[in-house]
């Protein structure tokens, strides 16, 4: 007696879950065809540079990306460095620009 209800119920759930996934389709479907809505754009994360207390603690870092080398003179290398500081804090506030439109 246990083995029908057994394979009725396993039947059952099978079709369940394939009702559960073809219901699932038809509704991604349905909204992938609303032109209506606007597509979602996911929040821009704007990492703010940390404050620089000691510039040449950077040096190594722009010795690796090749922006220095050993054959610059001390305010060159300060040049170089304040540079950098520069354009990462101007990379951020474009940052903080664009996320404040969207």
């Amino acid at each position: 007696m246990n083995k029908p209800l057994v394979h009725y119920s396993s039947v059952f759930l099978s079709l369940l879950l394939i009702s559960a996934c073809q219901n699932s389709v038809d509704t991604a479907t349905d909204t992938s065809n609303d032109k209506k809505k606007t597509p979602l754009i996911a929040p821009q994360f704007c990492a703010q540079p940390a404050p620089v207390h000691d510039i040449w603690k950077l040096e190594p870092i722009l010795i690796k990306r090749g922006e220095i080398n050993d054959s610059m003179s001390k305010a060159q290398k300060e040049k170089k460095i304040r540079a950098y500081i520069a354009e990462k804090n101007a990379q951020y506030q474009i940052c903080l620009k664009g996320s404040k439109k969207s």
